[in-house]
């Protein structure tokens, strides 16, 4: 029997399943390119940053703004507060951190309920389908032998076995992201200290 002669065969709860893997993967797929964009080599970029302002606030914003990534992307913001203190800029750039950890987390909520659902939704569909094997069974008046009460057994856990499988591999990507969402607010701490410190020392004469 193929694979999607036994797909077919879980029932349409299967059909609800393959939504969800369907969205999941749409999900995936989008947050990988997001999380490829957003990208920065963040220690050669505060390298060319505390270059530039040796030539200029100017010089340096205009490095922020041509470099792809969320990190140039926060200090370039804290550039518009710049002439207005160390506390404006910091207040400035820490707002802009936030929401881009909020971009950053997008889809991540429908990922994990496609995790917490899936598996649920598949034992659900084992469950419809045991009642429905002894409900045959019943109907044949227990003249029925050991090959016909097993194939209606492994019809029925074939959606488990399939929510399970949706629900690990989110869950393995799910995973992925939420560590990389940690590790992006971070650096966003990390450099927006050591972009303060680039921004005035010169200014102090340090």
């Amino acid at each position: 029997m193929s694979l999607m002669a036994m797909l077919i065969k879980g029932g349409y709860l299967m059909l609800a399943l393959a939504i969800c893997s369907t969205v999941a993967v749409v999900f995936i797929i989008e947050r990988f390119f997001f999380y490829k964009r957003s990208t920065t080599d963040t220690l050669a970029f505060l390298s060319n940053l505390k270059k530039s302002m040796a030539s200029g606030v100017t010089t340096a914003r205009e490095l922020c703004r041509k470099t792809r990534g969320i990190i140039p992307d926060v200090v370039y913001y804290g550039f518009e507060h710049f002439e207005r203190g160390e506390d404006a800029m910091r207040r400035r750039m820490e707002a802009r951190g936030q929401r881009r950890i909020h971009e950053a987390e997008r889809f991540l909520g429908p990922l994990a309920t496609i995790v917490g659902i899936a598996p649920l939704i598949g034992f659900l569909g084992t469950v419809i389908g045991m009642i429905k094997a002894f409900m045959k069974i019943e109907h044949l008046g227990g003249n029925v032998n050991a090959s016909v009460l097993a194939g209606g057994i492994w019809e029925a856990l074939i959606t488990t076995a399939a929510g399970l499988a949706v629900g690990i591999v989110v869950y393995i990507f799910y995973n992925h992201f939420v560590g990389r969402v940690e590790a992006l607010s971070k650096e966003i701490t990390d450099v927006t200290e050591e972009a303060m410190h680039i921004f005035y020392s010169g200014r102090r004469g340090e």
